[in-house]
């Protein structure tokens, strides 16, 4: 019984994170496919907009959805997306508050 509970918790967990690293990927794709003119990432009242030269070098990396420019990087964690916004211009990512 016990082998049996810890088989599940491990097959949970390894779904999640394999949804996180899915979604991550996914996002990412749409980001650098997108003619947009801006991406904008909110978590907890915080709010980060890309433009230019970051959003031409967003990536997916260590399962992180990664913006760079020049040494500068900013990572977010896609397990943390609640919602996506697509507009004609703009992407608008909506994560849950870090706790």
């Amino acid at each position: 019984m016990r082998k049996l509970f810890y088989s599940l918790l491990a097959t949970v967990g390894c779904s999640f994170l394999s949804f996180g690293q899915g979604i991550g990927q996914q996002i990412t794709a749409e980001m650098k496919d997108c003619a947009c003119d801006e991406i904008i990432m909110t978590s907890a009242g915080y709010e980060k907009r890309y433009t230019g030269s970051w959003i031409e070098n967003v990536e997916f990396k260590d399962g992180f959805i990664v913006f760079s420019k020049g040494s500068q990087e900013h990572k977010w964690n896609p397990e943390k997306i609640v919602v996506v916004e697509k507009g004609g211009t703009y992407i608008h990512v909506y994560l849950e508050q870090a706790r």
